[in-house]
């Protein structure tokens, strides 16, 4: 349905919320919006312009393209779950929260897109993405797609990155100071330098390609609560995780690894 749309959403009532929380709870807040769901015959759909629209909603439909660049002030858009959807352009340098999950696409403008917090790419057909210029980007999900390469470098508010299910052989993380939690798990990793995000708590890097030793030792930092996490099992040739808690008296929670993995802990070096 909509509405007498086009007024501010109170984002702060959708803080903690998952992806289909957020979506849920939205609708109640956000003083109407457009809602399109569950549409299976809607093969097109023409938006006309809008210039009040900050918030649409298209899932479940038919559709093979959208053009949403007659809303360019559109902040908060799902268009998600529609199989044979393999395009989408718009206009907006306004958005805030976009999933686009569960599609067919297979690239993405995301230049000048420096308010984005939340992006949900999940399930499309990516085999590389550009993400540098999301210097607000907080939530990424971009798992079950084709990636072979991801750089995250500089996104310094980035906290939880979700890229498991691809094709990874690099990923780079420099300047990551708030990632929390980071899955590349099912990937084709053969190592992962980890001094670029100094506060991850969780890493879950298990059934890669992973070789040789595993320096886990970045994931020290004093201030981590809980204590880290790490899974690193389905790697068979990974040798040794090495950590040194650094005179931090930090502890890793869980170590998961093969059984044929060592995990080395060294003490405090002065």
């Amino acid at each position: 349905g909509s509405g007498a749309y086009g007024k501010q959403i109170d984002r702060s009532k959708l803080t903690g919320k998952s992806g289909k929380e957020r979506r849920e709870l939205r609708k109640e807040i956000s003083y109407g919006g457009v809602y399109i769901s569950g549409s299976d015959f809607l093969a097109s759909l023409s938006l006309g312009t809008q210039n009040n629209l900050i918030d649409l909603e298209v899932s479940g439909t038919s559709l093979s393209s959208l053009d949403l660049t007659g809303a360019p002030y559109l902040q908060y858009v799902y268009v998600y779950d529609n199989p044979g959807l393999t395009s989408i352009t718009y206009s907006s340098t306004d958005l805030y929260e976009v999933d686009f999950s569960y599609n067919q696409l297979t690239s993405i403008d995301l230049s000048g897109q420096t308010n984005i917090n939340y992006l949900y790419l999940d399930n499309n057909q990516f085999s590389s993405i550009d993400i540098s210029e999301l210097s607000n980007l907080y939530y990424f999900y971009v798992s079950n797609n084709n990636l072979t390469s991801l750089d995250v470098s500089g996104l310094s508010s980035l906290y939880e990155l979700y890229v498991s299910n691809n094709d990874l052989s690099s990923i780079t993380l420099s300047g990551n100071s708030n990632l929390y939690r980071l899955s590349v798990d099912y990937n084709q990793l053969t190592s992962i330098d980890l001094t670029g995000a100094p506060y991850m708590n969780y890493l879950y890097i298990n059934n890669n390609l992973l070789t040789g030793t595993l320096n886990i030792s970045p994931m020290r930092s004093p201030y981590s609560s809980p204590a880290p996490t790490v899974n690193t099992t389905g790697n068979p040739s990974l040798v040794t995780i090495q950590y040194d808690d650094n005179c931090n008296n930090q502890q890793i929670t869980y170590v998961i690894k093969d059984v044929a993995t060592t995990f080395t802990q060294l003490g405090c070096k002065l």
